[in-house]
């Protein structure tokens, strides 16, 4: 009788849960490793992609938690585990970041283990089929995670609709919110420039902007303009209270085209005595400013308001800026 045949040697191949593991890795990598530069409403956008590491992250346990075997009852095991995975790998990236042109964030960091946290409870809480009470506490819990998470987006959300509301207003500093539109900008290291909103000093309401501007080059106050529609107004308008000796106040106003040369934007200089001044600038001035082209000014960027390059620290009060 003939010995059978032998079995050709069978190959040890991955297992399939952890090729999906690495896929799941891989494919969150990009989204987290590619720069992301936001032309309108930046801050907004940040925001917003901070707060939404939390469902993100929380979706990855979810992956992690099917991958690693779960779904079995009155086990911790496998959301533990999916847990600690997805932790490690948004460390991982926070990590990594700063090697690609972005930059980590801690904040980034904790709303993806607030959405960890949030999706391995509930993973849990299934496991072990739990009743309504532990579930309510759970969605109390998470709901105000979520709110940690998404406050600063909320807060920049605010100031987007108050610049809605108020056009063509464009600040009169009696709220906070507008703190989210006026921000400041530029000087050195050891000079920062700040902006606050103050009592006094103000030709409209009671309030105005306290500006800093720190020694060092574009040193002021930027204003987030949202690419909104200037044309059809005769001119901007808005009043400086100088508190100390007279200097050379800058206005660079940018569209929606390429405004990174002196020469493809607006640009000029005020000179701000002691005291109250008060200035207009025809728009027909401020479309026709850039050398090369005309401004649109039916997509206004940004406004910035700031101090020459060799400049000392300067403090002034800017107040009621406006479309006429």
């Amino acid at each position: 009788m003939s010995a059978p045949p032998e079995c050709p040697p069978r190959r040890l191949r991955p297992r399939p849960r952890v090729l999906l593991a690495l896929a799941v890795i891989a494919g969150s990598l990009p989204l987290f490793l590619w720069p992301v530069r936001f032309a309108v409403d930046a801050a907004f956008w940040e925001r917003l992609m901070d707060a939404a590491h939390l469902p993100f992250f929380a979706g990855v346990t979810l992956v992690f938690f099917t991958l690693l075997g779960g779904g079995k009852i009155y086990s911790l095991r496998p959301a533990a585990l999916a847990a600690l995975a997805t932790t490690a790998l948004a460390a991982f990236i926070e990590w990594l970041q700063p090697h690609f042109g972005r930059t980590e964030s801690v904040e980034d960091f904790r709303n993806g283990v607030f959405g960890i946290v949030i999706a391995a409870g509930a993973l849990t809480l299934f496991s072990f089929k739990k009743g309504k009470w532990p579930w309510l506490v759970l969605g109390a819990g998470a709901a105000a995670l979520i709110c940690v998470a998404t406050q600063p987006a909320w807060q920049e959300w605010r100031g987007l609709v108050w610049r809605q509301n108020n056009f063509p207003l464009l600040g009169d500093f009696e709220s906070e919110t507008e703190l989210h539109l006026w921000r400041p900008q530029g000087g050195a290291a050891k000079s920062p420039s700040t902006a606050s909103l103050a009592a006094g000093h103000a030709t409209h309401g009671g309030k105005s902007l306290h500006v800093k501007a720190g020694a060092g080059s574009w040193a002021g106050v930027s204003y987030s303009a949202g690419d909104k529609d200037w044309s059809g107004r005769r001119a901007l308008a808005w009043s400086v209270f100088n508190p100390g000796a007279a200097f050379t106040l800058s206005l660079r106003i940018d569209d929606d085209g390429d405004c990174e040369r002196a020469g493809q934007r607006y640009t000029d200089g005020f000179t701000v005595k002691p005291g109250w001044n008060h200035f207009q600038v025809p728009l027909a001035d401020i479309e026709h400013g850039p050398r090369t082209r005309k401004l649109n000014l039916k997509a206004i960027r940004r406004a910035a308001f700031f101090t020459g390059e060799r400049e000392p620290a300067r403090e002034f009060f800017l107040d009621y800026v406006r479309l006429e």
